[in-house]
């Protein structure tokens, strides 16, 4: 499958020199080329808050952080709480939704650039906010939208001091670490969603289909067992899978389930506590991701509804047979 990467001829980048020097060939297209890309991505993220905002903006050095950080504030601002600090003292959110008794702790961009499952993350917020009434007398969701502020400023994969927090489950060695952990720990969630950006490249199996979205159960150990609570979150799974194929048939696929207990999501289901893997990827040309936040939102809607509406019972062996045949085989 051909893949339509970064190429000379649709973006630009400047050499950090003495004397700093555009690369690409042909120039700019125009003097103020880097100012319309700033404005574009500003309008972009503020729509991406579905209200309309009538009012004037002043921005210096901006950038989708300082953007979604607006928004997050304009929002939710009653509503959040700063649950700690990261490397480079920016402030870690928190937020509450919901009073119901199923406890789903949340948590998005730990990773600093990938971006599209926060503003899914945001819309989800949204919504229920509208429509969810009678969601949240049933679920209580506990939600760090962006657990990695200094990375997503810096629009990097790790943090400040260049660790992957997803890789730093068992060291606890940063501040955004401690904070995710001391959260779990307090809240003592009956679910986790852990959600993340994957690569372009990343295709369904052997097939040609882009994968669109792909979802995990964590392994909890070295054999890939099934315990209790990765089947528990394999039914939520089967039934996001049911909903989302309707609409993006063939362009779901299954995370690689290799167990690896640096990984916070491998850490919480050997805990015993049920995680989800929730990963946005790739659309045909649609390099903004708008269609993939879509269908993100409709996924993290389907899990909270279905969560929201049944009881999770123990598992069965059969339930496990049947995830694996009806959802996601690679």
């Amino acid at each position: 499958m051909d893949i339509l990467g970064p190429k000379a001829h649709n973006y630009y980048q400047l050499n950090i020199t003495k004397n700093d020097k555009i690369l690409n060939d042909g120039g700019l297209r125009n003097q103020k080329e880097f100012v319309n890309h700033k404005i574009l991505d500003c309008i972009g993220d503020l729509f991406t808050s579905g209200y309309r905002i009538i009012g004037s903006l002043v921005c210096s050095k901006g950038g989708h952080y300082l953007t979604n950080e607006l928004l997050l504030t304009l929002d939710f601002s009653s509503k959040l709480n700063i649950i700690g600090k990261s490397v480079n003292k920016l402030p870690i959110y928190y937020l509450k939704l919901g009073t119901g008794p199923v406890k789903i702790l949340i948590w998005s961009q730990m990773h600093g650039n990938e971006t599209t499952s926060t503003r899914a993350l945001i819309d989800l917020i949204t919504f229920l906010d509208t429509y969810g009434v009678d969601y949240l007398k049933k679920v209580s969701l506990h939600i760090m939208p962006i657990l990695n502020p200094d990375g997503a400023f810096d629009y990097t994969r790790n943090n400040f001091n260049g660790i992957d927090l997803n890789r730093d489950a068992i060291l606890l060695s940063q501040p955004e670490s401690i904070v995710l952990n001391n959260l779990f720990r307090s809240v003592k969630p009956h679910f986790c969603f852990n959600l993340h950006d994957q690569r372009s490249i990343y295709s369904v199996s052997n097939s040609k289909k882009s994968s669109v979205l792909s979802f995990l159960s964590p392994s909890a150990d070295e054999m890939k067992n099934e315990t209790n609570s990765r089947i528990k979150s394999m039914k939520i799974i089967s039934l996001v899978y049911t909903k989302l194929n309707q609409l993006i048939k063939g362009h779901i696929s299954r995370y690689k389930d290799d167990f690896n207990p640096n990984c916070v999501g491998d850490t919480f289901q050997a805990l015993g506590t049920p995680t989800i893997l929730f990963e946005s990827g790739q659309y045909g040309i649609d390099y903004t991701r708008e269609n993939t936040r879509k269908y993100m939102c409709i996924s993290l809607i389907t899990a909270i509804k279905s969560l929201s509406l049944i009881h999770i019972s123990e598992p069965t062996r059969q339930e496990a047979i049947s995830y694996a045949v009806v959802c996601l085989k690679k």
